[in-house]
């Protein structure tokens, strides 16, 4: 968890996907939401990290936003204890 933490501070908003990736690795879970709507941006996509191995238990959630197909940058990121 330590080192995961510590990358985790060179998360930003902007970053694509692939350099989440690079950064934390896969994701432990991923979900979609569709916010529909012809005008509205595609929804967001939610990616999760869990160390569940820490003490205490910690999970990363991070948000991604997009405003075209396929193409997804960071919003936000949430740590919480669970």
């Amino acid at each position: 968890f330590g080192d995961a933490e510590r990358r985790a501070v060179d998360l930003r908003q902007g970053m694509s996907i692939e350099d989440v990736q690079a950064l934390l690795g896969k994701p432990r879970r991923t979900m979609l939401k569709n916010n529909g709507g012809s005008g509205s941006p595609q929804g967001t996509l939610q990616w999760t990290y869990n160390w569940a191995g820490s003490s205490p238990p910690a999970s990363l959630r991070v948000d991604f936003a997009s405003k075209t197909p396929n193409t997804w940058y960071v919003n936000s990121w949430e740590w919480s204890n669970y």
